[in-house]
């Protein structure tokens, strides 16, 4: 018996696996971005890009979505005063 052809079946299942799940990623990608469908940004990341950036820091933000292929959706942004002094 050879070595070599005892393990083939398996190598061409895996085969068939991984291309089945590249044509699923495949199409995951394709309907978010025929889809008006967004994803959800996480409220740490929001604070902290608003913290690295020039805006100012009395800002709040809430229910952040970003839709592609280049759109955000921002439901709500309460800007508020600082009165520390």
């Amino acid at each position: 018996m050879d070595p070599l052809k005892a393990y083939e079946p398996r190598l061409i299942s895996r085969k068939k696996i991984g291309i089945l799940l590249f044509i699923f990623l495949l199409l995951q990608i394709i309907f978010f971005i025929l889809n008006n469908t967004g994803i959800y940004v996480p409220k740490f990341l929001v604070t902290h890009l608003i913290k690295s950036s020039s805006l100012p820091k009395s800002i709040k933000m809430g229910d952040v979505n970003f839709k592609l292929p280049n759109t955000i959706d921002i439901k709500t942004i309460e800007f508020y005063e600082n009165r520390s002094g």
